[in-house]
């Protein structure tokens, strides 16, 4: 089967867009391995949007696709994105979404998980969203932007 396939830096060209026009303030990535693709054909975007990015870690689809933990850490590092592990916490019956800082996306006996990479002219957002559903349960949360 053939995929047609477009660099998000390209798609973003094509139609226009500018940050002063659009707010492309989030992102969520699940390409099975892709990842790394993905964010180099999106570096341009990612440098002049900043946005935030939910991003789907799969070693077994990167070990399939011939990419690694580095290319993606390493490509989101050098836009200075922080990346943090997409989880919750249990505080008595609720469930918190808590804003943890990674080291490396090398987690032990992690073989899937999300990671979420806020750069710091993001990093309000993430603050708003938490400080707005602070105490609730997040199936029960408000709108992330």
């Amino acid at each position: 089967m053939l995929v047609r396939t477009q660099l998000l830096d390209q798609l973003v060209r094509d139609h226009g867009f500018a940050p002063d026009r659009v707010n492309l303030s989030f992102v969520k990535l699940d390409c099975e391995g892709g990842e790394p693709l993905l964010l180099t054909g999106a570096r341009e975007v990612l440098r002049r949007f900043r946005p935030i990015l939910c991003v789907e870690v799969n070693r077994a689809s990167l070990r399939a696709a011939g990419a690694a933990l580095e290319a993606i850490q390493g490509t989101l590092r050098s836009l200075n994105y922080e990346l943090h592990p997409a989880c919750l916490t249990r505080h008595g019956i609720r469930r918190a979404f808590e804003l943890l800082r990674l080291a490396s996306l090398d987690i032990p006996a992690a073989d899937c998980f999300d990671v979420v990479a806020v750069h710091p002219d993001r990093r309000d957002l993430v603050e708003q969203w938490l400080k707005r559903n602070s105490g609730h349960d997040t199936r029960e949360a408000g709108p992330f932007l």
